[in-house]
Parts: structure tokens; sequence; C-alpha cells
């Protein structure tokens, strides 16, 4: 896969989000309401030097699509529909999820379908279908062109659709640059909703070499000068920040994190290791959203590592000067 291409943070949020199974989004609805939650997730791609920053939406008020005649289909699970653009990766692609449970396979691609004309008619495009996954009892059909043509009419849409305070306030028309990828993504259900998103790609952004130091922060890469302030409507509020080392290659040190206490994790596949940082902002601001670290050598080791080391090695040496000075204090005083 190229540097460039994007699976990200939002569009691998789609794909999850697309393998829930008929019985647990009836559990998720059983709920007494569904409340608007923001997020934003900064991540870093080391050594690339490729930055994705991704904004996403839940609940919100508008309705990109008319899709009222579904709302009420037993069947129906959820749609996504994303736009990408960028150097070598465009694509459009809806995928619609049914409940298999409820009706069958070849039934269910007719349904799709119509659904699917839904989408061409209002972003003016033509999607051939692709083929169908089953995952539990939920039934994926996908459709597919591998350009995306009606880039501006998302950009339109999604500017309609993503709240005008809170973190939506960080992202304007003037901060969307020409390498995005959007979505929108309905869940239905007792109580059903949309999510909407948009994820941009700064491919190239920063200089990759062993004894480099970077900071990445969101003001750097919008230009935005605000605080990060959460919206009063919003039930959760959510700093996300990722970035992953290949352990053969390089070590990521010395993290500082904006805004500071951030919750870390961290996992390993593959030969590599991912860092997480969150922090949950509800009803509250920061000043930014950054990360500082340094790329360093896979054999690198950390002076406080090394001092300790040496400590060590220090004490057991006088620990046995001492022992062999007292020894020899005992044999003269034993030969007197």
């Amino acid at each position: 896969m190229s540097s460039l291409r994007f699976p990200s943070v939002l569009i691998l949020f789609c794909l999850a989000s697309l393998s829930v199974s008929a019985q647990n989004i009836a559990l998720a609805n059983a709920a007494s309401s569904w409340s608007y939650e923001e997020e934003i997730s900064l991540e870093i791609r080391p050594p690339s030097g490729q930055v994705l920053l991704a904004f996403i939406f839940t609940n919100v008020s508008g309705l990109p699509l008319d899709i009222s005649d579904f709302t009420n289909e037993p069947s129906f699970i959820s749609i996504v529909v994303s736009c990408t653009n960028s150097p070598d990766d465009n694509r459009t692609v809806v995928m619609v999820g049914l409940n298999t449970s409820i009706v069958s396979v070849s039934l269910g691609k007719l349904k799709a379908d119509i659904m699917k004309t839904k989408v061409e008619d209002l972003f003016g495009v033509t999607l051939p279908y692709t083929g169908n996954f089953t995952s539990d009892s939920t039934v994926t059909y996908s459709y597919r062109i591998n350009d995306c043509p009606s880039i501006q009419k998302f950009r339109d849409v999604f500017i309609e659709l993503k709240p005008s305070d809170g973190f939506g306030k960080i992202i304007t028309p003037s901060s969307i640059g020409n390498y995005v990828a959007f979505m929108f993504m309905f869940h239905n259900g007792d109580l059903p909703y949309w999510t909407v998103g948009a994820t941009l790609n700064y491919p190239n952004y920063f200089s990759y070499g062993l004894g480099q130091e970077c900071t990445i922060s969101l003001k750097g890469l919008t230009g935005y000068s605000g605080t990060i302030q959460s919206s009063p409507e919003s039930s959760k509020s959510t700093l996300h920040i990722s970035i992953s080392q290949v352990d053969k290659d390089y070590k990521l040190i010395s993290f500082d994190t904006a805004p500071s206490q951030m919750d870390k994790t961290q996992g390993t596949y593959g030969g590599g290791t991912s860092l997480m940082f969150e922090k949950i902002t509800t009803g509250s601001s920061v000043d930014d959203l950054s990360l500082h670290f340094k790329i360093v050598s896979p054999n690198y080791i950390d002076p406080t590592t090394i001092a300790i080391y040496v400590g060590i090695v220090v004490v057991v040496v006088l620990g046995i000067v001492v022992f062999i000075i007292r020894r020899k204090i005992r044999r003269l005083n034993w030969n007197r």
C-alpha cells in the first residue's frame, strides 16, 4: 500500500461499525436516547511523513440522504457512503447492511440496489455492484468506483451537516484541502441516527530521519487559532492521537502531548508498536491537540536507563572492592 493511501481512522470506523450484528444494534437501540457525540483523531505515520486528521460527529440533526421510506424496513441495518480523494487513492463507495435473519441475500440485493440508487441520484455518480460479505447475521452489499467525480458535492453536504459549534467550528471550507475523505453513515433501529465525518490528508507533512524531532498539531495543520471547545450539546467529546513505529527500523521516544495527561495505551502487531493517546474533554476546552516525539535508532537506550545500569555496575564494583579490602584487613589482623 502506498504511503498516500489512507484506510484512516474514519474509514476503519465505518468498517467496524458495519460489522455490528443486528442483535447488537437492537440492544444499543434499547437505550432511552441516543445523544450527540463529537471526536477528533490525529493519526501520525512515520516514516512516510503522512498525517491524517479526522472529525467525526455522531447523531447530527441534518439528513444527508432521504431514506425515510426505509427506516421502517425491519431488515435494514445501516448504510455507509464514502468518497476518498488523494493522489493515488480515489474511490466512491456505498455499503448497505441488511439483516439476513429477516431477508434472503438475493432479496436483500434488490433492497440494497434501491438505496444505492438514492445515493447515485444525490451525488450524480454511477456505482456498479462489486459484491457482498456476511458477518454474523449482517450481509453488506458493496458498490464502488475507483474515482470521486462528485468530491465537491460531498464537501458541500458535509459542510452543511457538520455542527457549527464545538469541534465542528474548527473544520471549515478553507481548512479542507484537496486530499480528503468524507463519510456519511446511517444506523437504523428504534433510535436511528446519522454519523458524518471528514478525514483531512496531509501527505509528506514532516521529514523522517533518525534523530529527527517533530511536533504535529491541529492548529499547525488547519490554521485554526482558537481554543478547542467542546459543544454544549455534546454528551461526549473525545480527542485521540495515534502513532506507530516499526520496531526493527526505528523507535519513538520523548512524547509530549497537548492536552497534557492524556491516557496512553499501546499494542503490538506484526513487528510494529501502536501508541494511542486519548482524553475526554466534554464540557471543557483545551488549547491544542498535538504530539511531540523523537525518532531514534531501534537500538537506542534511554540515558536514564544507561545511568541506572552504570549506577548498578558502580555499586557492584564498589561492593567487591570493599569486600576485598575488608578481607585483606582481616588477614593482616590475623597475622598479628
